[in-house]
């Protein structure tokens, strides 16, 4: 149905109207509906209208009108909400502003801090009894499951071999957890607990001793040890609780470890501080020789105290040796963090697959024995002498006859206090006779009551040795008359000659040549030598002593070639690092005093020790004594021999000439200190270099980059060029001698090149 066009107004009859004419009027249809408005209500377009009929232009502007007024509401709700909204927020900030006003005054409130600690508390107190039965729970399953790995499912059972990696787990985790629980029971909170529970019993026992009705004694007899046991379990559990609680929120330091691959299964390598039993010790160094490419059985551990001593064996087939382990030792170190040298390798003798580790934790030598206290007059030379305290335990001890001794130790090595106990030693025998001799002009001043003969300069030097060679001659020929047999004995009547050698590469080149030719004939002839020195070169009369002498001790700051020399070729790779430890720096004692020593009576293992101090007064007081009860003389027989009288004998170097010495020896070290590493490299080299500035046939001109560095101990011929960049010296090509006597091509430097970097230091430095 469409809508109709109706005119309004008359037709004149020629087609317009004859009055007003009227715009059409477009009337909109409306249709009945039966709605709640009532009846003869219409709609149009979906609005009620009253009246039927409406035109266009009255329900636009009926739409319109209801649009204002629809637009006036939302207008008059959204002010009314703007309002609301504004109220509501100074409302809430009023509010917020007095809740932080009322939160500051309780923070700051003086019993805000004890409500909260007894809210806590009490909270604690009812949760931990229940979290005491769990946590005491799970320690006797941790108990039960710990003997599930060991033999027969008891604890009295050794533990399984594959299973060892996890009991020592297992056992560490209950370990701590007990510690935690002995810490917690003698805790304070424990402790408030305790006084808690006898508070509550007090009423009880009070009344019980005021009634004596027998009905009432036993009663209360009975609800005093029911309260008893029971506050006792409540404390246990309530502490235990305690720890589970601290266990579990405590927030702890989660440490990054290292693993290594074991027949599939990842192990931790760990700092030996975890180790709480041997089995686990020997663990824990396996893990880390494992990550070293080492694979090894433990043996046996046991618990020092300093540390631990671990045997372990090297597994057949692994193309490894207990060399290999030693030059893995800064590594390991490392591994089970523990100080620099704390870590020393002793590999097996009688079994070369075997080794002992030593692991030190604490100061070893904190308490050292004290100083031996000889009586005058009554010892003999034969007699050993207290020198020291080894890492094993044992005080080490040696006899001097017919025993000739090198003592080696770098400036600030403790070469000095080693002496000191052996002469303080030897002044005690009723039948040696003791010379001084030193020629960079100190020798050992705080003893020299007990000295014979002190010679303090070279020329000093030179000529003592020259009488004590004579003496020496002299006794050869006449000991067989004496019905002495092979060896000359020392007795009272007949005394040995001791010679101390202090800085003895110091000596002048004709000193020297007469200590090589003393050393053939002192020990059968009664004449004991012994050198000492900061260095040794390698020499002829360093290599003689080396060769001659039986007892030897190596301190620190060595050079390996000079370990070498002293204990042979194979003395790095067997155990004896004098090298690794440091001398005495300033006030730092460090390592001073730590000696490996070789030809002591209880053996010569490369285990180091530690030397009895003497300080200067001591070792003063305790030589005028020894002197004053008398010292031996020399025998009638040996002077006459020797063409010499007793005044030749005896005596002092004058203390100018002495001074002269000192100061020509601070000289030298200084120059030692400039030409520092280069000094070394000359030590080394002195006889070669000697030779070859002599212009000798064949004499070689150049050394390997390969044996000096192993030499100097310096890893590596890199690394050894790295210290001489400082010096302008640069490793090249050279022609050194091979095995088979036939010249080869090697990188290394040439002796013209070493020794015009040893002028150019020492001018620029004049």
């Amino acid at each position: 149905m469409t809508p109709t066009n109706h005119t309004h107004g008359t037709d004149n009859g020629n087609g317009s109207g004859g009055g007003e004419r009227l715009a059409p009027v477009r009337h909109l249809y409306a249709h009945r509906v039966t709605d709640p408005a009532g009846p003869g209500t219409d709609v149009i377009d979906g609005e009620f209208v009253e009246g039927g009929v409406v035109t266009a232009q009255d329900y636009t502007r009926a739409q319109r009108a209801k649009a204002i007024e629809r637009y006036r509401g939302y207008q008059q709700t959204a002010r009314t909400v703007a309002r609301g909204t504004r109220t509501a927020a100074q409302a809430t900030g009023t509010a917020a502003a007095t809740v932080v006003r009322t939160t500051r005054s309780v923070a700051t409130h003086p019993r805000t801090r004890t409500t909260v600690a007894v809210g806590a508390y009490t909270t604690g107190v009812l949760a931990a009894p229940v979290l005491g039965v769990w946590a005491t729970w799970e320690q006797f399953h941790n108990w039960r499951t710990a003997a599930e790995h060991r033999e027969g499912a008891t604890h009295r059972g050794e533990v399984i071999h594959d299973r060892i990696a996890t009991q020592m787990q297992l056992q560490e985790y209950r370990e701590t957890q007990l510690g935690k629980l002995a810490g917690a029971l003698s805790s304070r909170t424990a402790m408030v607990f305790y006084g808690l529970a006898a508070l509550a019993e007090a009423p009880a026992v009070v009344d019980w001793s005021l009634h004596e009705w027998p009905v009432w004694e036993y009663s209360q007899a009975v609800a005093t040890i029911d309260l008893t046991c029971g506050a006792a379990l409540a404390a246990l559990l309530t502490v235990n609780g305690w720890v589970y609680l601290r266990k579990v929120f405590k927030r702890r330091n989660r440490k990054r470890v290292g693993t290594v691959a074991d027949d599939g299964n990842a192990l931790q390598v760990l700092p030996i501080a975890e180790a709480r039993h041997d089995r686990a010790a020997l663990e824990l160094l396996r893990r880390s020789l494992l990550a070293q490419g080492v694979e090894t059985n433990p043996i046996a551990g046991r618990r020092t105290a300093w540390g631990w001593e671990l045997e372990h064996q090297i597994v057949g087939g692994s193309g490894k040796r207990p060399a290999d382990v030693i030059k893995k030792l800064e590594q390991i170190e490392t591994d089970l963090d523990v100080r620099q040298n704390g870590v020393l390798v002793q590999p097996h003798t009688e079994r070369r697959a075997r080794f002992t580790t030593r692991i030190i934790e604490s100061d070893p030598w904190a308490k050292m024995p004290p100083l031996p206290v000889y009586p005058n007059g009554s010892r003999r030379l034969a007699d050993p002498i207290e020198l020291g305290l080894r890492l094993d335990g044992r005080t080490m001890s040696a006899s001097f006859l017919s025993t000739h001794a090198i003592i080696l130790a770098a400036s600030g090595g403790g070469k000095s206090g080693l002496i000191r106990a052996i002469v303080d030693g030897l002044a005690h025998t009723a039948d040696a006779i003791l010379w001084d001799l030193d020629p960079s002009g100190v020798g050992q001043a705080p003893q020299a009551d007990a000295m014979g003969l002190r010679a303090l300069s070279p020329e000093d030097c030179e000529q003592a040795l020259t009488i004590a060679l004579g003496i020496a001659t002299a006794r050869t020929r006449i000991k067989d008359r004496l019905g002495m047999g092979d060896e000359w004995q020392p007795t009272p009547e007949y005394p040995a000659l001791v010679v101390v050698l202090d800085e003895f590469p110091r000596l002048s080149k004709e000193a020297k040549a007469l200590a090589v030719a003393l050393l053939r004939v002192a020990r059968k002839a009664g004449v004991v030598l012994i050198f000492a020195s900061q260095s040794a070169k390698k020499d002829a009369l360093g290599d003689s002593v080396a060769a001659e002498v039986a007892w030897k001790a190596a301190g620190p700051g060595l050079a390996d070639y000079q370990t070498r020399l002293l204990f042979g070729d194979n003395a790095v790779s067997e155990g004896y690092t004098p090298g690794n430890y440091r001398p005495k720096r300033g006030s730092r004692l460090n390592d001073t005093g730590t000696f490996f020593l070789e030809g002591c009576a209880e053996g010569d293992e490369p285990i180091p020790t530690r030397a009895l101090w003497f300080d200067n007064k001591i070792a003063e007081q305790r030589a005028r004594r020894a002197a004053q009860a008398g010292r031996p003389e020399w025998d009638t027989a040996t002077l006459q021999a020797a063409g010499v009288t007793a005044a030749q004998l005896s005596g002092s170097t004058s203390p100018e000439d002495a001074a002269v010495a000192q100061r020509a020896a601070f000289d030298d070290e200084q120059r030692r200190t400039r030409l520092g590493i280069l000094g070394e490299v000359v030590d080394y080299l002195a006889d070669d270099l000697a030779t070859w500035q002599a212009g000798t046939e064949g004499a070689r001109d150049a050394v390997s980059s390969t044996e000096l560095a192993e030499a100097l101990g310096r890893g590596s011929g890199k690394a050894l060029a790295r210290d001489f960049a400082d010096f302008h010296l640069t490793p090249g090509q050279v022609r050194i001698p091979g095995e088979d006597g036939e010249d080869k091509q090697a990188r290394g430097y040439r002796f013209a090149d070493i020794l015009a970097a040893v002028t150019t230091t020492e001018s620029n430095t004049q």
